[in-house]
């Protein structure tokens, strides 16, 4: 990982114009390729990082780092995705996409795809606080959601209850004799480097130019986060979470 997160990150705009963007999206189709190709998960990180450096953290970029995360460093580099999950989603109304539904979208694919990685890894007992540490996270994410009037994604609670069940299971081991392993309490596992969101103060005098050639217009009141503001700009092309 670079030193680029060891500073400040700003929220982004429209990444779908940059040439990263379009290397990531191709690199992540693989995943729904029928002949499965591997995805080179250290490409995915570093394309991310390259956005986050040209043009600031949007939702859809942020998700792809937070996966490659998990693919290359396990739970703690899931631990570390979740944390700027969280944070980019707290960040205010100037996150793109600004669709609501496409956000929502993108969180599912995010949690459904965690799901697959942590049924693939071997969490030692010694882990317990990171996955209390992040089904409290997720817990917090879910609150955030219904606050602001959104359903949270089916596949969050899916992602949570998964936790869930991995805490039990790893409190229930015992060692040979059978008697509970006596262990020190182990911190929870937090980002090795901070991640810390700048968003950006709404500009009144213009209005952001955030959407490609074509996008359809449609009036929407989200009076709960953008008070005064009616306009959301409904993009409609590329694939079903690539918005």
């Amino acid at each position: 990982m670079t030193a680029l997160l060891e500073n400040q990150v700003r929220i982004g705009g429209d990444p779908s114009g940059l040439r990263e963007f379009a290397l990531l999206r191709n690199e992540l189709a693989k995943l729904t390729h029928p002949a499965c190709p591997d995805v080179d998960w250290a490409q995915v990180e570093q394309l991310s990082l390259d956005l986050f450096e040209k043009n600031g953290a949007d939702l859809q970029t942020t998700a792809c780092f937070a996966l490659a995360c998990s693919h290359l460093r396990g739970l703690e580099g899931m631990a570390q995705g979740l944390e700027m999950i969280d944070a980019v989603c707290r960040a205010g109304g100037g996150v793109w996409p600004p669709r609501v539904s496409a956000r929502l979208d993108i969180l599912g694919w995010l949690f459904g795809q965690w799901q697959r990685v942590l049924r693939s890894l071997e969490v030692p007992r010694s882990a317990l606080a990171t996955l209390a540490s992040m089904d409290k996270k997720l817990e917090g994410l879910a609150r955030l959601l219904v606050s602001q009037r959104h359903e949270p994604p089916v596949m969050l609670q899916a992602l949570r209850q998964q936790l869930g069940g991995l805490m039990q299971r790893l409190a229930r081991r015992t060692q040979p004799d059978g008697r509970p392993p006596v262990t020190s309490p182990t911190p929870a596992l937090t980002p090795s480097v901070p991640v810390v969101i700048v968003p950006i103060e709404p500009s009144p005098e213009r209005t952001p130019e955030c959407l490609p050639a074509g996008a359809l217009v449609r009036k929407r009141t989200l009076f709960w986060w953008l008070l005064g503001v009616g306009a959301v700009i409904a993009l409609t092309c590329g694939g079903w979470w690539w918005v």
